[in-house]
């Protein structure tokens, strides 16, 4: 692999996630502006938890320019200065991405992010579009040492699924042992479900965020998580009045990976009335992948 001009290992040797500190976490970094209420009313045991998503204080409030450009309290553009367009050649594959922090190694934490049907690797690293809230990952990323990065894919099937693999890779021969998180957009939650069926990516994988993401097959995608071995911990995220992906059908897919693994480590947030890209503005970086940290170094 060539990744950045730099000469990459062509084979992949998998190492337990023994890079971190014990009791790693990613530091405060704008707390106050990103935190959400609590919950008004949760079901499932506390699994499922509704929000309260305020156009006026969340979006009218938040933003200069509404859904263009967040206020500049929200963005700190500091690590400007450490983002790179890189490609990825793996044999005969290319892949684009964008990338910011520790992309030479040493990253303690990898958080990638892949963009919905119509978008490009760029839709998450605007700094100014959905509140802030890209440019709060580019920061927690930075500022505790590890990297956020956004790559191209050519489908949301089987050559998407490999470039994301190849990149996953690339990162975890750079810095051995690296816990891997992955968002998904929209139509990516389709290439999520398949790195947690691949046998080389499920390894790295430390966790998965569904962002207004679908569901192909409710019971089948369900299986797919339950049957991860060890478990890749799911967040959800969705809006209430998504016309695009209906909740309805993610709370049937929570129900199925429930019924399939009780215990499985998964959570939903639902925002109240939120829509399609609310869960891009709305979600706290910090909070979840804390949440999955935990899990992985009790485990």
């Amino acid at each position: 692999m060539i990744f950045r001009g730099l000469l990459m290992a062509a084979t992949l040797v998998l190492l337990p996630a023994l890079g971190m500190a014990a009791e790693f976490r990613l530091a405060p970094y704008k707390d106050k502006l990103f935190s959400n209420p609590k919950p008004f009313r949760t079901l499932y045991g506390g699994g499922l938890e509704m929000i309260e998503y305020s156009v006026e204080k969340d979006l009218r409030q938040r933003d200069e320019i509404v859904e263009k450009k967040a206020r500049p309290e929200y963005v700190s553009l500091e690590p400007v200065a450490r983002e790179y367009d890189l490609t990825l050649r793996d044999g005969a594959v290319k892949t684009s991405l964008v990338a910011v922090g520790n992309v030479e190694g040493a990253a303690k934490i990898v958080v990638l992010f892949l963009h919905g049907r119509g978008a490009g690797r760029r839709a998450g690293f605007d700094d100014w579009t959905f509140g802030g809230n890209f440019n709060r990952i580019k920061n927690l990323m930075v500022r505790n040492g590890g990297v956020y990065a956004a790559p191209s894919f050519a489908d949301f099937r089987e050559t998407g699924r490999d470039q994301v693999k190849g990149v996953m890779k690339a990162f975890a021969e750079k810095s051995p042992g690296v816990p891997i998180f992955i968002a998904c957009a929209s139509a990516a939650g389709a290439l999520c479900t398949a790195l947690v069926e691949d046998p080389v990516a499920r390894p790295l994988l430390a966790g998965v965020l569904f962002l207004g993401s679908g569901v192909h097959d409710i019971e089948a995608d369900a299986r797919a998580f339950a049957d991860a071995t060890p478990p890749v911990p799911l967040f959800i995220a969705h809006g209430s009045k998504d016309q695009i992906v209906n909740w309805v059908r993610l709370e049937l897919f929570f129900k199925a990976l429930r019924a399939a693994s009780p215990n499985y480590p998964v959570r939903f947030q639902l925002f109240v009335p939120g829509q399609h890209g609310t869960p891009m503005r709305m979600t706290d970086w910090r909070k979840i992948i804390n949440w999955m940290l935990s899990l992985r170094q009790a485990g």
